[in-house]
């Protein structure tokens, strides 16, 4: 080689090691700040919905403006939750959103099925424990198992 190209060679690791390299590296460390800004945004939502859906099960409101009252924060808490997820798990949406009906139902039995399922299910969601799906069915069999008439 000689020094010409020995001379272009050196300017292209210069080039490549003073401006490429810190881009990319800059690209990879705001990727990863972004994906910790996620999940905490994530937990910190898992936490408020567990917590709503829980105080939503033990309220008994009187009139139909505290009942609304109470069904509007819950629905507040859940769309936060559900813009957080941006569809990557649909089933666990649709899980709390009947559990939320549950919550705020008459039926005392799926107020204590809400109140005491959503904290299990999704915390094994969010651990890797359950799938989506997995978090649906298991709701809907606990339920099914509360609703269905007893055998005679």
């Amino acid at each position: 080689m000689d020094s010409g190209w020995a001379v272009i060679l050196g300017a292209i690791i210069a080039l490549v090691s003073s401006a490429v390299l810190p881009w990319i590296r800059d690209a990879v460390a705001a990727r990863r700040a972004d994906r910790i800004a996620r999940k905490s945004a994530l937990e910190a939502s898992i936490r408020r919905v567990i917590h709503t859906v829980t105080t939503a099960s033990f309220e008994r409101p009187l009139s139909t403006p505290d009942r609304a009252k109470i069904e509007v924060g819950l629905q507040d808490t859940l769309t936060e939750f559900e813009l957080l997820l941006g569809g990557r798990s649909q089933p666990v949406g649709v899980m709390l959103d009947q559990a939320s009906r549950d919550a705020t139902g008459d039926d005392e039995r799926l107020r204590a099925l809400a109140r005491s399922t959503v904290p299990l299910l999704l915390t094994g969601w969010h651990s890797g424990i359950f799938s989506g799906p997995d978090v649906w069915a298991r709701y809907c069999d606990s339920r099914a198992a509360i609703t269905s008439p007893a055998p005679e």
